[in-house]
């Protein structure tokens, strides 16, 4: 009985730190990894017409993915409901989710191209 109770008492643990995790993690849109600034990493040592030049792509780029965004926010909205559903349509799903992922391609293509950009603003050694 013993026994018992402890392998349930480290299983209701392992199932809280996993739990916990999960909820870090967070779900839907992953809002840090589109908005990196490299104008304000102190490790760079950027001049200032550098910083402004970065300053001057990332907006170009956050303007570039706004309506993306909001575009992401609604089908993920849509995909939530469709599965909570009665009966949810397969087929409804799989096409929401092919657009999710035409989103999620079109956020990295513009991401990408922000830190090409980026790059070739910045010297070598930094």
């Amino acid at each position: 009985m013993k026994n018992l109770i402890l392998v349930i008492g480290v299983v209701i643990v392992l199932f809280m730190s996993f739990s916990a995790e999960a909820g870090r993690q967070g779900g839907g849109f992953p809002e840090g990894r589109f908005y990196d600034d490299i104008a304000a990493t102190p490790e760079l040592s950027l001049t200032a017409e550098q910083a402004g030049k970065l300053r001057a792509a990332r907006e170009i780029y956050l303007l570039e993915i706004g309506a993306l965004k909001d575009r992401w926010y609604e089908k993920s909205g849509k995909l939530n409901s469709l599965w909570l559903q009665q009966l949810p349509d397969r087929h409804k799903i799989s096409d929401t989710e092919d657009e999710l992922r035409t989103i999620r391609e079109q956020l990295y293509a513009h991401r990408l191209a922000y830190w090409r950009e980026a790059t070739k603003i910045l010297t070598p050694a930094q």
